[in-house]
């Protein structure tokens, strides 16, 4: 059986996204600018979580499917790149 086979049998994916900014003022700033997006976050069997600690701000997304993993971690992306980029930061 192949790992990638609809077979196998996946209970929880976790996955951590962890954006370091050049100060804590930017770090501040994005983390400002993403939070209130949590309360739109769909509640279906994901849930993202986001913390500040230093000059990084970090998303872990817990989810139920791979699909759902996917979706947060693109959502949360594109929150930090565009966040970033307001602040005058820019990253790949």
């Amino acid at each position: 059986m192949s790992p990638f086979s609809s077979d196998l049998k996946v209970k929880k994916i976790q996955a951590r996204l962890e954006l370091s900014l050049g100060s804590r003022k930017n770090a501040r700033a994005v983390f400002d600018a993403v939070f209130p997006e949590l309360n739109t976050w769909s509640k279906s069997g994901t849930s993202v979580r986001l913390s500040l600690v230093e000059r990084c701000v970090c998303a872990y997304i817990e989810a139920q499917t791979l699909s759902e993993a996917r979706a947060a971690f693109n959502t949360i992306h594109s929150w930090f790149q565009v966040a970033s980029r307001v602040v005058g930061y820019e990253y790949e």
